[in-house]
């Protein structure tokens, strides 16, 4: 069994050897502490610009969303100005109908000339043919009334003149 000292010195050779691993391992944990609070810094660094990134995204938001407001409100006028529109369309097809009616009536009244037209049209033919027979006697009566004073002419010229 080992003595005292013996004992002691193998604890300060163990204690020495832990005393130099801490002291080694604490070097380490220094050396990353450090590193990390470069790398901390560096975290800091990127969210305040990622801050400054995100007022500015906020901002253009902000500004998008008053453009929506104004779009919401030029749509709303539109969808007034176009229901405005609707209503007048309505009335203009209750017109277009009326004037389809009345073009329907047009339409009978004209196939109903038409057919008066078509009437007057054979009516003219026989008005035609009565003008020339008309003008065929008017011919001959002509003629006999040419004939009638030649022979007055002749009577006249034969009877003894009385003065």
């Amino acid at each position: 069994m080992p003595t005292q000292e013996e004992r002691l010195i193998v604890l300060e050779g163990v204690m020495k050897t832990s005393i130099q691993d801490n002291s080694h391992n604490i070097t380490i944990l220094q050396g990353v502490v450090g590193s990390q609070g470069q790398d901390i810094k560096k975290i800091f660094v990127r969210l305040d610009s990622i801050d400054v990134r995100l007022h500015i995204i906020d901002v253009r938001l902000d500004g998008m969303d008053r453009r929506m407001d104004g779009l919401e409100r030029r749509m709303e006028g539109l969808e007034r100005r176009m229901e405005g529109l609707e209503k007048h369309m309505e009335g203009v097809e209750v017109c277009l109908g009326e004037l389809e009616n009345r073009m329907d009536g047009l339409d009978s009244r004209m196939g109903e000339l038409e057919n008066r037209m078509d009437g007057l049209d054979s009516r003219m033919g026989e008005l035609e043919n009565s003008v020339a027979v008309i003008g065929q006697d008017v011919s001959q009566i002509k003629h006999a009334l040419g004939d009638s004073t030649n022979l007055l002419a002749e009577i006249l010229a034969r009877l003894p003149v009385t003065a």
